[in-house]
């Protein structure tokens, strides 16, 4: 083999490397914070899970992700998907690591400690605009989010307006009628693109 046969062979294992979801080293340290996380409750009773088997539950897990393979790469840095776009490996570990106790953050009393921690990250994102003084929350994903801040919106300016694309009218009225707010349609072209060039003030 010679050396740039060599090279393209260490690219292509380095690629391949960079291509997994989980690897042997990130399994190794959620394991590790997973026993960590673990003492927090050591104390409580014992209890017997359901019997599931580890074949049956193997079984599962094989059928989920062969089915999960009729899916357009959105992991993949390359891949030009829209807004879906890979999870940072410490999200991805993360997430795993929390929902092995399923907690919840939908007050302070019940989410002890994901509630605060709902309150750095909400800072963090509030301090990357320059906010000092700011409210928020977390979403479930981006429809939500925008619904929150159509409402707001409506209830802060009601006399306003904003544009929307005129081909997508139904669904953008109707947001608007939930949140209170006044919309105006946008002229678009067939192919349901539009100009800046058209944009008006409300």
């Amino acid at each position: 083999m010679n050396k740039a046969t060599e090279g393209a062979g260490m690219a292509a294992s380095a690629a391949g490397k960079r291509s997994r979801l989980l690897d042997a080293e990130g399994l190794r340290v959620l394991s590790e914070a997973v026993r960590t996380l673990e003492l927090a409750f050591e104390k409580l009773p014992d209890f017997e899970r359901a019997a599931s088997t580890v074949a049956e539950i193997s079984a599962t897990l094989t059928e989920t992700a062969e089915r999960l393979q009729n899916t357009y790469p959105y992991h993949h840095p390359l891949y030009a998907g829209q807004m879906l776009k890979p999870p940072h490996p410490v999200a991805l570990l993360a997430y795993t690591l929390a929902m092995s106790i399923n907690p919840n953050n939908h007050a302070m009393e019940g989410g002890r400690a994901t509630s605060p921690m709902e309150k750095e990250a909400v800072a963090q994102i509030a301090a990357m605009f320059g906010w000092e003084t700011f409210l928020g929350h977390l979403c479930g994903g981006g429809t939500m989010a925008n619904l929150e801040a159509l409402w707001v919106a409506g209830q802060l300016a009601r006399e306003r307006q904003f544009w929307q694309a005129h081909r997508r009218t139904i669904r953008t009225s109707a947001s608007a009628k939930f949140c209170n707010c006044l919309s105006k349609r946008w002229p678009a072209t067939r192919a349901g693109a539009w100009t800046c060039m058209r944009w008006r003030r409300a």
